[in-house]
């Protein structure tokens, strides 16, 4: 157990550890190639509901039987989507006729690439069913379970809040108010993490303060809890790590906090190396991170300098990410969190657990939603995005360095290092002296955008789009397809904030 100590407490441990989880990613998810053990001819299968969500007249099932399969299946009248909604449970075996779903490739750059992001979730295999027959199986306890809190949140007006805090399920949430959300830079708080935990955990203390191993108890109801919720990375995350916080306080390691959290990101990795794609990932480790190094700059102050501190932090340790992954940032998303955090952790999320189990407070949870929705719509209006663009890894790497040592040395060169460093990174594009031709599949049609030296001029032709036919209520879906998303998207890749000509070869039909 000594030897075992001093090992964990050796720095040149985790320079180790860093680099086999680096070759061990690399291995697992680079060099060898997985691939689905269906054929290409497969006309029907078999699987176990993992999730599913029906969206208008679009069902989207996640089954599971010799590996995991995504399915979509086009509801054809309004009786059968209320059979569906009735009938359709986790864990229940369903029978799918129908043929191999085609994946659309990406067809702009810089955009979401739907292939890569099943082959990272460890989806090999897609399905369109064309008929859809549940069978009669005996479903398992854990399954059974969720269903009931599915059914309770039915019960309580089906509200997708409820549903996003309790279960962690965000995907009933209307589409734009989640853009609002995200824009506002504040969807982390509708994600299950150390937040919750913590709030569950100090509940559950308060119930069990005179039972014995309470500890015990508590850890088997969060491990239910994690299993219920889909083992979502920023749960397990925080979970993980409060265990081993646990366990370095009875084994007396005397391990610092971000130590334990780099063992805490070892072990999560060597579950599953595919996590190091999940953006969820790295903001749950970064911003835990960036918590745990500036502890003394942020333990020292006041409540109100101290929240703003926490935001400016973890606003700082997060930027790159959320520039990487939509090519902008919020500048007011500083103010945002200190605003929203509070609300969501101290009224919300509370206010959510105990609507669930006393339905009489709905109208109350409903009314801070709508408070919520308020307040994120007036944030929205008054926000100041930056577009950036895309930006490299080794760039991210650079931002890193400097900002660690800014915050270690607590020398001003390295704050003016960082500004100039951002500053360049920011106005790239701008010293660009090639001219650029992009063809893009735009559904009918191609655009073609052109960009002259320098950004002096951008010239963009057609813009192509699909048709949209109309529907009946019941087939109006919350979440659309839209390629203008994925243009805009693509146009902020590249930092272009307006068109200096637009030109049409060709009218609409």
């Amino acid at each position: 157990m000594k030897k075992l100590k001093h090992l964990l407490q050796s720095n040149w441990f985790y320079v180790l550890l860093i680099l086999l989880c680096s070759g061990y990613c690399f291995y697992f998810t680079k060099i060898i190639k997985y691939h689905s053990k269906y054929n290409e001819n497969t006309t029907s299968l078999e699987g176990k509901i993992i999730s599913y969500t029906i969206d208008g007249d679009k069902l989207s099932l996640l089954l599971k039987n010799k590996e995991k399969i995504k399915v979509t299946y086009t509801i054809k009248s309004k009786e059968e989507k209320e059979k569906l909604q009735d009938e359709l449970k986790i864990g229940a075996t369903l029978a799918l006729q129908g043929k191999k779903g085609e994946i659309t490739p990406v067809t702009i750059p810089n955009t979401f690439n739907y292939e890569k992001y099943l082959y990272n979730n460890q989806i090999y295999f897609t399905f369109f069913a064309e008929k859809i027959r549940i069978k009669e199986d005996k479903i398992a306890l854990g399954d059974q379970l969720k269903n009931r809190f599915i059914k309770r949140i039915k019960e309580l007006d089906n509200n997708p809040y409820l549903s996003a805090f309790i279960l962690g399920d965000k995907t009933s949430i209307d589409e734009q108010e989640f853009e609002t959300i995200t824009s506002n830079g504040i969807s982390h708080l509708f994600a299950l993490s150390g937040m919750h935990i913590s709030l569950i955990y100090l509940i559950l203390e308060k119930l069990l303060k005179k039972v014995k191993r309470k500890k015990g108890i508590i850890y088997c109801f969060l491990i239910a809890y994690l299993i219920l919720t889909g083992m979502s990375v920023s749960f397990l995350r925080a979970l993980l790590f409060m265990f081993l916080l646990d366990l370095n306080k009875l084994l007396n390691w005397n391990l610092s906090k971000i130590k334990i959290l780099l063992l805490t990101s070892f072990l999560l990795i060597l579950k599953n190396p595919f996590y190091v794609y999940h953006s969820g990932f790295w903001f749950t480790f970064i911003v835990t991170f960036s918590l745990l190094y500036c502890n003394e700059e942020i333990r020292n102050a006041n409540k109100i300098i101290s929240m703003l501190k926490v935001s400016f932090i973890t606003f700082s340790f997060s930027l790159p990410i959320s520039i990487y992954m939509n090519y902008e940032f919020n500048l007011l998303a500083i103010l945002n969190n200190v605003l929203f955090v509070p609300l969501v952790s101290t009224l919300i999320f509370p206010l959510a657990l105990f609507t669930f189990f006393f339905p009489i407070a709905l109208p109350l949870f409903k009314l801070s939603m709508i408070l919520l929705n308020r307040l994120n719509e007036i944030s929205l209006a008054f926000s100041i995005s930056i577009v950036v663009g895309k930006i490299e890894i080794l760039e991210i790497l650079f931002y890193y360095i400097f900002l660690l040592l800014l915050i270690k040395r607590k020398n001003k060169k390295y704050g003016l290092i960082l500004i100039i460093f951002c500053l360049l990174i920011y106005n790239k594009n701008k010293w660009d002296a090639s001219y650029h031709v992009y063809y893009l599949d735009v559904g009918q049609g191609d655009a073609t955008l052109l960009i002259s030296p320098y950004r002096k001029e951008v010239l963009l032709i057609d813009t192509g789009g699909k048709i949209n036919y109309s529907k009946e209520e019941w087939q109006k879906r919350n979440k659309e397809f839209d390629l203008t998303k994925n243009l805009s998207l693509f146009f902020k890749s590249l930092r272009i904030k307006q068109i200096d000509l637009l030109v049409l070869s060709h009218g609409g039909i």
